[in-house]
């Protein structure tokens, strides 16, 4: 190629791309500005969809991206605007958009949605879990206890197997024998604990831990 035709090349791809960028700024920007960038901005994401960058629009929300550069037919962005439908139309409230701008998104989709300066935004992945982590900071809470927030509302009480386990564990940092479960599961005695062989266990455990000062007050001492 001839040094003179390669430079005109040069010129006219960018002059293509300046008047691209032109486009953009004084033609498809205004329209999401005024139409989309309230609930789909950076102040909020309504369905999860932000519109006010390439890489959102690419990334999309929770029905899926809201363009495919190159093929508008195809684009979520231009369904919702071209709606009838009052479950699915955007904007739901206020003034729709002309023919004459859902044309212009169209023919900016449809020649590869172009964001000057974006142009290599890619799609983020986003996470989809029901886990508890991946879930939006509650802003108020209606529980009325602590044990309502930490969920143990209705905690069935432990069987006597159960609980002379636990408060041995607890207390001496070993299970009980099987002789000490048994003993005191069959011990129906309410004062069990404090009359068997395990809270007796439990207590010179305590006193060898603690000191005479345990001790000297516990009321089995």
């Amino acid at each position: 190629m001839k040094p003179f035709s390669l430079a005109l090349l040069t010129l006219l791809c960018f002059r293509s791309v300046t008047v691209v960028a032109q486009e953009f700024e004084k033609e498809v920007l205004p329209i999401l500005q005024t139409h989309c960038f309230k609930c789909h901005g950076p102040e909020e994401q309504k369905s999860g969809l932000r519109l006010d960058s390439r890489a959102a629009l690419l990334s999309g929300g929770d029905f899926g991206a809201a363009i495919v550069p190159g093929v508008a037919e195809n684009s979520l962005l231009i369904e919702v605007i071209s709606s009838s439908d009052d479950d699915v139309k955007m904007p739901p409230k206020g003034d729709r958009l002309t023919s004459e701008q859902i044309e212009t998104l169209k023919k900016w989709i449809a020649d590869g949605a172009v964001w000057p300066d974006q142009m290599d935004a890619v799609a983020e992945e986003k996470v989809s879990s029901d886990h508890w982590s991946f879930q939006p900071l509650a802003k108020t809470f209606t529980h009325e206890s602590i044990d309502g927030f930490l969920g143990t509302i209705n905690v069935p009480v432990a069987d006597r197997r159960s609980l002379i386990r636990r408060i041995t564990l607890d207390v001496t940092g070993l299970p009980p024998t099987p002789q000490e479960v048994e003993s005191f599961v069959q011990d129906t005695d309410n004062r069990a604990l404090q009359k068997g062989r395990s809270a007796f266990a439990c207590i010179k455990a305590l006193r060898r831990a603690l000191g005479p000062a345990l001790a000297r007050c516990h009321p089995l001492r």
